[in-house]
């Protein structure tokens, strides 16, 4: 009778242990979903381009991996040292990565606030497209302080890395190919070097290869393709300076496309408004504005941005043969809005 008892008391005795541990795996597993999702939506790691992975999670200890990130921070953690360590304070990190570090340390410290976490350790990952970095840190260390010889073999060392897929490379050889420095100025490779970086996001590429394809630089001219990839760099908030500029260009050609289908005044003017938000003292949204406001049938306001734009331009620094060109073209719309006309661009002629 005792005998059974126990063997009674056991087996009930092993359900109940078995049933928390059961319990104690549910609740592991989306404890470790919730701090990988919140870890990939972060938008100041997102704007970094940092990505943290969740290699464990056991009894609220954290295992994580920057898996993608400077290459500088992915070293320093695979050796062990800490975020908050001394050897990360005096590592001869760049403005890059130091901004890059506290957008992780942040993170992470945003993760210990989660209930049931008690110790996170984080250790880089080594990147297919670290030789890659190298080689392009290696070419911009060269083209900006190098010898003659050095900076000639730069260009050499930066096709290599845009061969090897890194967008930011290819970003810049694009830039090469079309200012023809240290290459022969080639606008069809510039294009194809834009178009593979811009494939892969990456902001400046994509706004441009908007900008070839909207004047016709290395192909015919395209503008829904122009609009289509101004507004992915303008959706973007990991290059300010790439979203800024692509707001401006997707208003501006809104508002003045010679294909009557793809102008849409509405559309410009939230844009631009957009970008003055994000950037209130930039003297170059007034001329946009102007173009904006006329399309949209407001005259009187375009006519007040265009003064506002050419005096600006009259007062501006810069190479004289540009700031002539730039006043004739200002008056010659601000002749415009004064007749309630627009300014289009010229419908481009079809190549023989």
């Amino acid at each position: 009778m005792i005998e059974r008892f126990s063997m009674r008391f056991r087996k009930s005795h092993a359900v109940v242990l078995f049933g928390l541990m059961a319990t104690g795996l549910a609740w592991a597993a989306p404890l470790k979903e919730t701090i990988q999702s919140r870890l990939d939506a972060n938008p100041y790691l997102i704007q970094q381009q940092i990505k943290i992975r969740v290699l464990q999670e056991q009894r609220g200890s954290i295992s994580l991996e920057l898996t993608e990130g400077p290459k500088m921070l992915r070293d320093l953690l695979r050796k062990g040292i800490e975020l908050e360590g001394a050897g990360m304070r005096e590592a001869a990190l760049n403005e890059n990565d130091l901004k890059s570090l506290s957008c992780i340390r942040n993170a992470v410290k945003a993760i210990r606030a989660i209930k049931g976490i008690k110790e996170i350790s984080i250790t880089g990952a080594i990147n297919p497209f670290d030789t890659a970095e190298n080689d392009y840190n290696k070419a911009c260390q060269q083209l900006s302080q190098g010898t003659p010889a050095e900076r000639e073999e730069a260009i050499p060392l930066l096709k290599k890395a845009a061969e090897a897929g890194l967008a930011i490379a290819q970003t810049d050889l694009a830039g090469f190919y079309v200012l023809g420095g240290g290459v022969n100025p080639d606008e069809r490779q510039a294009l194809e070097w834009y178009r593979k970086a811009a494939a892969q996001g990456e902001p400046r590429a994509q706004f441009n290869l908007g900008r070839m394809l909207a004047v016709g630089r290395g192909t015919d001219r395209n503008y829904p393709e122009a609009i289509e990839w101004y507004r992915k760099a303008a959706a973007q908030d990991r290059q300010l300076t790439a979203k800024l500029k692509s707001l401006n260009e997707l208003a501006l050609l809104l508002a003045t496309c010679p294909q009557a289908k793809l102008r849409d005044g509405n559309a410009a003017l939230e844009l631009i408004q957009k970008a003055q938000q994000l950037d209130p003292n930039n003297p170059l949204q007034d001329e946009v504005l102007a173009a904006v406001y006329a399309q949209c049938g407001r005259f009187p306001e375009a006519v007040e941005q265009q003064k506002k734009w050419l005096r600006f331009l009259q007062e501006a620094k810069m190479d004289p043969a540009e700031k002539e060109s730039k006043l004739a073209k200002a008056n010659y719309r601000l002749e415009l809005y004064l007749k309630n006309e627009l300014d289009l661009e010229p419908e481009p002629e079809p190549e023989n």
